[in-house]
């Protein structure tokens, strides 16, 4: 996966070549791995989404090289509150509007803005120093913008 999805080869799944932005793959497959907690489903279903899940963790190690243990450990956090699927409406779209450099130096910040209390400690993480925080200002000026091509 390239900042979005590489083509993959198993011996069980056909090669595809897979456009996903990773936003969007790591919410949608977190809030499967939830729901399936409360909805009737084979072995064969979970085995599935675990299946998925392997791929995607060794994509975001592959992508993200340094960062792929932590960008892993934050798509885990993501939790189903009521407001997730509008929180990716912006950080889709300021995802797509950054160079495939920016996503690299961003990508973490951009996990952890989908933490329910994300606009309560970014004061607190501010005032040690910490940089390249999304300010909850600028993830707002974003809810409505319209996804750019991610240029590939």
């Amino acid at each position: 996966m390239k900042s979005f999805s590489r083509p993959r080869t198993t011996k069980r799944w056909a090669s595809a070549t897979v456009y996903s932005l990773w936003p969007v793959l790591l919410l949608q497959h977190r809030m499967l791995r939830l729901s399936l907690a409360f909805l009737d489903h084979s072995g064969k279903t979970q085995a599935i989404a675990y299946a998925l899940e392997a791929i995607i963790e060794e994509a975001l190690q592959e992508d993200f090289a340094a960062q792929g243990k932590d960008a892993i450990a934050l798509w885990q956090r993501i939790h189903a509150q009521p407001d997730v699927f509008d929180k990716l409406q912006s950080r889709g779209a300021i995802f797509c509007s950054w160079t495939k450099a920016e996503r690299k130096r961003n990508f973490l910040q951009l996990l952890t803005s989908f933490d329910p209390m994300y606009d309560s400690y970014y004061a607190l993480r501010l005032q040690p120093g910490e940089r390249d925080l999304l300010s909850p200002e600028e993830l707002e000026l974003w809810a409505n913008a319209e996804w750019r091509d991610p240029r590939w």
